[in-house]
């Protein structure tokens, strides 16, 4: 299934190509709490309110700092070299 990009669709080998992404690169979802699924980008307006806003029909679900980080458990939370991928955790203990 593609994702659309300023009005193109492109499936994962074109943004690898495009971007000159190596065989060894992992591209994918770091499942954090606050999008724990990607949507297409024309999912229903309901869906995408429940996935991505946590929504429950009568109210949001607040967020949590927590929400934003990576699982250490995920194998898209650290680099190569092992250092953690975006926030890392232990800096805000």
């Amino acid at each position: 299934m593609p994702g659309t990009y300023r009005g193109i669709d492109l499936f994962l080998a074109d943004v690898q190509r495009q971007a000159g992404q190596e065989k060894e690169s992992a591209f994918g979802n770091p499942r954090i709490r606050v999008v724990t699924e990607l949507l297409p980008s024309k999912a229903p307006e309901p869906k995408w309110r429940k996935i991505e806003m946590l929504w429950d029909g009568n109210s949001f679900r607040p967020w949590d700092f927590a929400d934003f980080l990576v699982s250490p458990e995920s194998p898209l939370a650290c680099a190569a070299d092992g250092k953690p991928i975006g926030l890392d955790p232990a800096v805000f203990r």
